[in-house]
Parts: C-alpha cells; structure tokens; sequence
C-alpha cells in the first residue's frame, strides 16, 4: 500500500511540477515576444528616420539650388567687378541691376569654379539661359539621374526677355 501511496503522491507532485513548467513557458514565451515586438518597433523608428532625413536632405539641396538662382539674377557678386579678376571670385552673381543679365559676367563664369562658389560642389551643376526657343548660354552638365532639381528663374538678356535654368541632380540628393 505505500508503494501504491508513494505512485498517487508522486503523480501528484509531476503535476504540482507540470504547473511550475507552464509557468516558465509563458514567461519565455512572453519574453521571446516582447523581444520581438521592441525590435520591430526599433526597426520601423529607424526606417523613418532614414525616410525624414532623406527628405530632409532633399530639401536643404532645393533651398540651395533656389539661393543660388536668386543670388545670380539678383547680385553683381562679390567683388562685383569679379568677371576682371575670376580668381578673386568671391560669390557668383549675374545681375547688371535686379533681373537684368550683365553679359560680361554670363562670359566669365565658365573662368569659375560656379559649382562650388554657388555651394552645389558636390551636385552636377548646369545653367542654361534661353530667349525665344533659343540658347543663349549652356554651362555644366547634368546627368540622367532620377533625381534632377530645375530652378527657373525670368529675367533680360540682351534687351530682350529670357529664361535662365539652373539644374542640380547627383550628389547626396
């Protein structure tokens, strides 16, 4: 009879330990799911940030390239008399007066290093002025990115109306 007791009661504490086991499971089961839980999180904050700090990047380049365009058509530059002495060349600007193209200036700037002084070094820089369907000036080159920026800016050239161009792509767009 006490082998028989000792079987019951042996039976009794395998299932007072099964109980203890079921407990430990859902604890690695909760920690095993937890831990998953907080790497997808991490993952998907990490994903966003890269998205806002691409877009955020692309931004501050459109701001450039639109400073650019505006310090052209709105500055002589610095020095202005900078189409004499291109290598004194401080900052880029076109202006004869507001939006009025000087043409000496337009012929000199190929003498410069305009992507960098227009701070675009690191971009593939193009300017392209045209009057009535055709080009008047053509610097720089742009390559076949799926990313290129175009700002256009109206201004006089030669007493006569035209459009100046001036295209970013490359670089950390």
């Amino acid at each position: 009879m006490t082998s028989k007791f000792h079987q019951r009661l042996t039976a009794k504490e395998k299932c007072k330990n099964l109980g203890s086991y079921r407990g430990q499971s859902f604890s690695i089961e909760l920690f095993l799911v937890s831990t998953a839980v907080i790497l997808i999180v991490i993952f998907f904050v990490s994903t966003l940030a890269a998205i806002n700090d691409f877009k955020a990047r692309g931004q501050r380049t459109h701001l450039i390239a639109e400073d650019a365009a505006s310090s052209l058509m709105l500055s002589r530059g610095y020095p202005f008399d900078w189409d004499l002495n291109v290598s004194n060349t401080q900052a880029l600007g076109f202006a004869l007066r507001r939006n009025v193209i000087d043409q000496q200036k337009l012929n000199a700037l190929n003498a410069t290093d305009y992507a960098e002084l227009l701070g675009l070094a690191q971009y593939n820089v193009s300017i392209n002025i045209t009057s009535n369907g055709s080009q008047l000036f053509q610097t720089g080159y742009v390559n076949n990115s799926t990313s290129i920026l175009q700002v256009e800016r109206v201004c006089i050239c030669n007493n006569s109306p035209c459009r100046v161009r001036l295209q970013v792509s490359g670089g950390a767009q």
